[in-house]
């Protein structure tokens, strides 16, 4: 449940209820309270079920996808930033998604995710669907990790990489974004 002073402040105390996302359907959230600049919303944020057999993990329903490593600027969390002004930073929005996968070797994953993009009539929308791949492994006493797909009107490739130099914590992530505004599959020209 929240009540919110302002539209303004939504961002800064983000709830199950209040989190806009074009990954989430706005069927399963409800307002419940309307006064003034007040109000109040109440939604599912997690709701998944689970199947594992062996080195296959297969998850659907709503729940968190972030593949962010660093703290303060999280370039590579794709479906639910947080806002600058957030006092939460560890909450994590549920979105609508399938995710699979499948453990490569000990210490190394290749995982598809594919979250369900809605536009604005709440209409499922391929333009705002995301399908993303991530391989990820650890060498060197460092996780590396490579991503790429669609998400919402545009394409990405990115990675990052994370781990210690003796007593120093190295956190990096990035990447590259290429708009595809109507979601037709093609790169926009500009």
């Amino acid at each position: 449940f929240s009540r919110m002073p302002s539209v303004a402040l939504r961002g800064s105390f983000a709830t199950a209820g209040t989190f806009a996302s074009p990954y989430r359907t706005t069927y399963l959230t409800w307002d419940f309270w309307n006064s003034g600049s007040v109000s109040g919303q109440m939604g599912v944020d997690r709701l998944a079920v689970q199947l594992m057999v062996d080195r296959l993990t297969v998850t659907l329903g709503r729940f968190p996808v972030n593949h962010s490593v660093t703290f303060l600027f999280t370039p590579n969390d794709l479906f639910a930033p947080f806002s600058a002004s957030a006092i939460n930073k560890v909450y994590k929005p549920g979105v609508d998604a399938l995710r699979v996968v499948v453990t490569t070797g000990m210490l190394s994953a290749v995982e598809l995710d594919a979250v369900m993009g809605y536009g604005t009539d709440d209409e499922p929308s391929w333009g705002r669907t995301a399908m993303l791949v991530r391989l990820n492994t650890i060498l060197w006493n460092f996780e590396w990790a490579l991503l790429g797909g669609k998400v919402a009107e545009r394409w990405i490739v990115g990675g990052s990489l994370q781990g210690e130099l003796g007593p120093i914590g190295v956190r990096a992530e990035g990447h590259a974004g290429f708009p595809d505004r109507d979601g037709d599959g093609g790169l926009d020209d500009d």
